[in-house]
Protein backbone atom coordinates (compact mmCIF):
# COMPACT_ATOMS: atom_id res chain seq x y z
CA UNK A 1 0.00 0.00 0.00
CA UNK A 2 1.04 3.26 -0.91
CA UNK A 3 0.63 6.25 1.33
CA UNK A 4 0.13 9.59 -0.42
CA UNK A 5 -0.62 13.42 0.80
CA UNK A 6 -0.09 16.60 -0.77
CA UNK A 7 1.89 19.90 0.78
CA UNK A 8 3.66 22.36 -1.07
CA UNK A 9 5.21 23.11 2.31
CA UNK A 10 7.61 20.99 4.20
CA UNK A 11 5.38 18.26 6.37
CA UNK A 12 8.38 18.45 9.31
CA UNK A 13 8.46 22.28 9.41
CA UNK A 14 5.79 25.74 10.43
CA UNK A 15 4.22 26.31 13.66
CA UNK A 16 1.59 24.11 15.31
CA UNK A 17 -2.23 25.75 14.98
CA UNK A 18 -5.20 23.86 15.13
CA UNK A 19 -5.35 23.46 11.66
CA UNK A 20 -1.39 22.15 11.46
CA UNK A 21 0.75 19.76 13.52
CA UNK A 22 3.87 19.82 11.94
CA UNK A 23 5.20 16.08 11.39
CA UNK A 24 2.49 14.50 12.81
CA UNK A 25 1.59 12.58 9.75
CA UNK A 26 5.09 11.44 9.08
CA UNK A 27 6.00 10.73 12.31
CA UNK A 28 2.59 8.18 12.96
CA UNK A 29 2.99 5.96 9.96
CA UNK A 30 7.01 6.18 10.63
CA UNK A 31 5.54 4.11 13.91
CA UNK A 32 3.38 1.92 11.22
CA UNK A 33 6.55 1.19 9.60
CA UNK A 34 4.92 3.20 6.26
CA UNK A 35 6.66 6.02 4.49
CA UNK A 36 4.48 8.76 3.25
CA UNK A 37 5.11 10.11 -0.10
CA UNK A 38 4.77 13.92 -0.21
CA UNK A 39 3.58 15.42 -3.60
CA UNK A 40 4.04 19.31 -4.23
CA UNK A 41 7.00 19.93 -1.89
CA UNK A 42 9.48 22.55 -2.89
CA UNK A 43 5.99 24.71 -4.55
CA UNK A 44 5.29 26.79 -1.50
CA UNK A 45 4.47 30.21 -2.27
CA UNK A 46 4.25 29.52 -6.35
CA UNK A 47 0.44 28.29 -6.27
CA UNK A 48 -2.26 29.90 -4.63
CA UNK A 49 -4.60 27.77 -2.62
CA UNK A 50 -7.68 27.09 -5.40
CA UNK A 51 -4.46 26.22 -7.73
CA UNK A 52 -2.93 23.28 -4.87
CA UNK A 53 -6.59 22.55 -4.40
CA UNK A 54 -7.38 21.43 -8.17
CA UNK A 55 -3.60 20.40 -8.75
CA UNK A 56 -4.10 17.78 -6.12
CA UNK A 57 -6.36 15.45 -8.57
CA UNK A 58 -3.58 15.91 -11.17
CA UNK A 59 -0.46 14.72 -8.62
CA UNK A 60 -2.40 11.95 -7.53
CA UNK A 61 -3.31 10.76 -11.36
CA UNK A 62 0.40 11.14 -12.22
CA UNK A 63 1.65 9.64 -9.21
CA UNK A 64 -0.34 6.05 -10.47
CA UNK A 65 1.21 6.33 -13.75
CA UNK A 66 4.03 4.86 -13.13
CA UNK A 67 3.27 1.94 -11.29
CA UNK A 68 2.62 -1.08 -12.94
CA UNK A 69 0.83 -2.92 -10.51
CA UNK A 70 -2.78 -2.43 -10.86
CA UNK A 71 -3.97 -4.11 -8.09
CA UNK A 72 -1.79 -2.26 -5.48
CA UNK A 73 -3.85 -0.14 -3.36
CA UNK A 74 -3.54 3.18 -3.28
CA UNK A 75 -4.27 5.30 0.49
CA UNK A 76 -4.60 9.44 0.23
CA UNK A 77 -4.52 11.57 3.61
CA UNK A 78 -4.57 15.30 4.45
CA UNK A 79 -0.72 16.24 5.48
CA UNK A 80 -0.93 18.19 8.91
CA UNK A 81 -4.10 17.16 10.41
CA UNK A 82 -3.99 13.38 10.18
CA UNK A 83 -2.44 10.19 12.58
CA UNK A 84 -1.62 7.26 11.62
CA UNK A 85 -2.65 4.82 14.56
CA UNK A 86 -2.75 1.38 13.09
CA UNK A 87 -0.54 -0.81 11.33
CA UNK A 88 -0.93 -1.40 7.43
CA UNK A 89 -3.10 -5.23 8.22
CA UNK A 90 -5.86 -3.27 10.11
CA UNK A 91 -6.13 -0.50 7.33
CA UNK A 92 -6.31 -3.06 4.72
CA UNK A 93 -9.16 -5.36 7.03
CA UNK A 94 -10.78 -2.30 7.44
CA UNK A 95 -11.10 -1.53 3.80
CA UNK A 96 -11.67 -5.08 2.58
CA UNK A 97 -14.35 -5.19 4.89
CA UNK A 98 -16.97 -3.05 2.77
CA UNK A 99 -15.70 -5.10 -0.17
CA UNK A 100 -16.40 -1.79 -2.25
CA UNK A 101 -13.44 -0.92 -4.93
CA UNK A 102 -13.40 2.58 -3.12
CA UNK A 103 -13.75 3.82 0.33
CA UNK A 104 -13.94 7.78 1.35
CA UNK A 105 -13.71 8.89 4.31
CA UNK A 106 -16.86 10.52 5.88
CA UNK A 107 -18.02 13.04 8.45
CA UNK A 108 -20.94 14.54 10.41
CA UNK A 109 -20.38 18.01 8.29
CA UNK A 110 -21.28 18.73 4.75
CA UNK A 111 -18.12 20.43 3.86
CA UNK A 112 -18.09 22.58 1.31
CA UNK A 113 -21.74 23.64 1.58
CA UNK A 114 -22.24 24.31 -1.96
CA UNK A 115 -23.30 21.12 -1.70
CA UNK A 116 -27.14 20.26 -0.75
CA UNK A 117 -27.78 18.10 1.91
CA UNK A 118 -31.03 17.28 0.68
CA UNK A 119 -28.82 15.28 -2.04
CA UNK A 120 -27.43 12.62 -0.10
CA UNK A 121 -29.04 9.20 0.93
CA UNK A 122 -29.64 8.09 4.49
CA UNK A 123 -26.74 7.14 6.56
CA UNK A 124 -26.35 4.00 8.81
CA UNK A 125 -24.57 6.86 11.54
CA UNK A 126 -24.47 9.85 11.94
CA UNK A 127 -20.93 10.20 10.04
CA UNK A 128 -22.89 10.94 6.68
CA UNK A 129 -21.27 12.85 4.54
CA UNK A 130 -18.14 12.78 1.81
CA UNK A 131 -15.01 13.97 3.64
CA UNK A 132 -12.19 13.88 0.28
CA UNK A 133 -9.16 14.36 3.23
CA UNK A 134 -8.76 10.13 3.21
CA UNK A 135 -9.27 7.69 0.82
CA UNK A 136 -8.11 4.83 -0.97
CA UNK A 137 -8.65 1.97 -3.39
CA UNK A 138 -7.00 0.44 -5.78
CA UNK A 139 -4.78 2.27 -8.37
CA UNK A 140 -7.00 0.82 -11.67
CA UNK A 141 -10.22 1.47 -9.62
CA UNK A 142 -8.43 5.08 -8.50
CA UNK A 143 -7.72 5.96 -12.22
CA UNK A 144 -10.88 4.47 -13.17
CA UNK A 145 -12.92 7.12 -11.12
CA UNK A 146 -10.25 9.92 -11.95
CA UNK A 147 -11.24 9.58 -15.11
CA UNK A 148 -14.58 10.58 -15.61
CA UNK A 149 -15.54 14.06 -16.32
CA UNK A 150 -16.26 15.40 -13.10
CA UNK A 151 -12.39 15.71 -13.04
CA UNK A 152 -11.39 16.79 -16.31
CA UNK A 153 -9.83 20.46 -15.96
CA UNK A 154 -12.93 21.68 -17.79
CA UNK A 155 -15.27 20.22 -14.21
CA UNK A 156 -12.68 21.42 -12.10
CA UNK A 157 -12.56 24.69 -13.27
CA UNK A 158 -16.29 25.19 -11.78
CA UNK A 159 -15.76 23.33 -8.41
CA UNK A 160 -14.26 25.44 -5.89
CA UNK A 161 -11.69 22.57 -4.76
CA UNK A 162 -10.99 18.69 -4.93
CA UNK A 163 -13.55 18.19 -2.40
CA UNK A 164 -16.35 19.53 -4.38
CA UNK A 165 -15.47 17.47 -7.32
CA UNK A 166 -15.44 14.14 -5.07
CA UNK A 167 -19.13 14.79 -3.53
CA UNK A 168 -20.40 15.19 -7.48
CA UNK A 169 -18.91 12.33 -8.37
CA UNK A 170 -20.12 10.16 -5.50
CA UNK A 171 -24.14 11.69 -5.84
CA UNK A 172 -23.85 11.30 -9.99
CA UNK A 173 -22.26 7.67 -9.40
CA UNK A 174 -24.53 5.93 -6.90
CA UNK A 175 -22.32 2.79 -5.65
CA UNK A 176 -19.20 3.83 -7.22
CA UNK A 177 -17.53 4.21 -4.18
CA UNK A 178 -18.49 3.17 -0.34
CA UNK A 179 -18.30 6.05 2.28
CA UNK A 180 -16.67 4.71 5.76
CA UNK A 181 -20.04 5.08 7.62
CA UNK A 182 -18.68 3.05 10.58
CA UNK A 183 -15.22 4.50 10.75
CA UNK A 184 -13.57 1.65 10.39
CA UNK A 185 -10.03 2.76 8.09
CA UNK A 186 -10.91 6.76 8.65
CA UNK A 187 -12.35 8.97 12.08
CA UNK A 188 -12.85 12.35 11.32
CA UNK A 189 -13.06 14.73 14.53
CA UNK A 190 -15.10 17.64 13.55
CA UNK A 191 -18.13 17.74 15.73
CA UNK A 192 -16.84 14.84 17.74
CA UNK A 193 -15.25 11.66 17.93
CA UNK A 194 -16.15 9.56 20.87
CA UNK A 195 -13.02 7.53 20.99
CA UNK A 196 -12.36 4.97 24.23
CA UNK A 197 -9.24 3.90 24.88
CA UNK A 198 -8.48 0.53 25.36
CA UNK A 199 -5.03 -0.37 26.17
CA UNK A 200 -3.97 1.85 23.51
CA UNK A 201 -6.15 1.00 21.01
CA UNK A 202 -8.96 3.61 20.27
CA UNK A 203 -12.34 2.48 19.54
CA UNK A 204 -15.40 4.30 18.40
CA UNK A 205 -18.21 3.56 21.22
CA UNK A 206 -21.12 4.91 18.62
CA UNK A 207 -19.66 2.39 15.86
CA UNK A 208 -17.59 -0.14 18.06
CA UNK A 209 -15.11 -0.06 15.51
CA UNK A 210 -11.42 0.65 15.94
CA UNK A 211 -10.21 3.39 13.13
CA UNK A 212 -6.63 3.27 11.68
CA UNK A 213 -6.40 6.44 10.75
CA UNK A 214 -7.23 9.52 12.49
CA UNK A 215 -8.27 13.29 10.53
CA UNK A 216 -8.74 16.54 12.26
CA UNK A 217 -11.01 18.34 9.95
CA UNK A 218 -12.70 21.59 10.89
CA UNK A 219 -9.61 22.37 12.97
CA UNK A 220 -9.38 19.50 15.59
CA UNK A 221 -5.48 18.38 14.95
CA UNK A 222 -4.82 19.26 18.13
CA UNK A 223 -7.50 16.69 19.28
CA UNK A 224 -6.07 14.23 17.31
CA UNK A 225 -2.65 14.49 18.22
CA UNK A 226 -3.86 14.14 22.11
CA UNK A 227 -5.60 11.19 21.02
CA UNK A 228 -2.31 9.68 18.80
CA UNK A 229 -0.16 10.75 21.85
CA UNK A 230 -2.18 8.51 24.28
CA UNK A 231 -1.83 5.36 22.06
CA UNK A 232 1.76 5.61 22.29
CA UNK A 233 2.13 5.52 26.02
Amino acid sequence: MRVITVSTDPVQGGERSSHRIPGMLTDSCAEQGITPIVLGEGLAGKMNRPEIQKHKIHWLRDSMASVSASHELFAFVDAWDVAFIRDFYAIVEGFKSYGKPILFSAEKNLFPTEVACRMYPPSPTQWKYLNSGGFMGSMRDLQRMLSNPHFSDRSLEAFRCDGHAYHYFHLDNPGAIQLDHHCRVFQTFHRGAPLRNDNGVMTNTVTGTQPSILHGNGGTAADVAGIWGRTRR
